[in-house]
């Protein structure tokens, strides 16, 4: 796990974030994948949605704790990020408890 973390950059970080967000509600729309690809890039995207099909939910929180440490992120990066969660959550029309309580989670986990 740490190998391939470690060569994740900025942009790999937020499209793997992203892709976990979209797919809370288990339905990632073509508007999520839309906003993703918008964000990072085509190859990015296909390359971080592989690597997300193969994590459960405990990993995946693990990977973005390792890799937003080993990217020494400032708190306006964090902070970068969250917004951008905070609009694939509305994407859907719909920023439900789930997701709310998934952000909340997270931001304190990265704090």
């Amino acid at each position: 796990m740490e190998e391939s973390i470690s060569k994740w950059g900025k942009k790999e970080l937020e499209a793997y974030t992203l892709i976990y967000f979209a797919n809370v509600d288990f339905n990632q729309t073509v508007e999520e994948k839309d906003y993703i690809k918008k964000n990072v890039g085509e190859d990015i995207f296909k390359k971080m949605q592989k690597e997300f099909k193969n994590d459960n939910d405990y990993q995946t929180i693990q990977k973005i704790q390792a890799a937003v440490t080993n990217l020494k992120m400032t708190e306006m990066q964090i902070s970068e990020l969250f917004s951008k969660i905070k609009t694939i959550c509305k994407k859907d029309g719909d920023f439900d408890t789930l997701e709310r309580s998934l952000k909340r989670g997270l931001k304190n986990i990265l704090k």
